[in-house]
């Protein structure tokens, strides 16, 4: 049994036919700028504060959650966005199941720097100065 449906040139010569709809090169290109957008504003929430430090070492210290906050972030964002190359790379078509799929993904990536933020800025987690271990060695700094 053939095909009847309307077939039609996609992006970059692509063929699309029947559930194929959806430029491959199209979905790749908006997916990674989502990734690239993602990663640029988890480094928004890295800035030193204005409080009463005698050095900037010290202040820069004081806020390693969110310097682990974004590498953790950082790292997850791009083992993801790996996954999500190597998905599309095998897949034969891009029909309207996987742009919902893709979206829904793409939703999860750019929430990210949200909880990141929260995370790096959370007064649960003591400055770097006030662990016991590091109070004494950063008073020789």
């Amino acid at each position: 049994m053939t095909d009847q449906r309307k077939t039609s040139l996609g992006g970059q010569g692509e063929r699309v036919t029947g559930r194929n709809v959806f430029s491959k090169s199209r979905l790749e290109a908006f997916s990674d700028g989502v990734f690239a957008i993602a990663i640029t504003l988890l480094v928004l929430d890295l800035a030193v504060g204005t409080g009463a430090h005698r050095h900037l070492l010290h202040a820069l210290a004081d806020l390693w959650p969110s310097y682990l906050a974004y590498a953790t972030s950082f790292f997850m964002i791009g083992l993801v966005w790996i996954g999500h190359h190597a998905i599309v790379s095998i897949s034969t078509g891009v029909d309207r199941r996987l742009v919902k799929i893709n979206l829904a993904l793409l939703f999860a990536v750019a929430f990210l720097p949200f909880p990141t933020g929260c995370w790096g800025s959370s007064s649960a987690i003591p400055p770097l100065s006030e662990l016991p271990p590091c109070s004494t060695a950063a008073g020789y700094c």
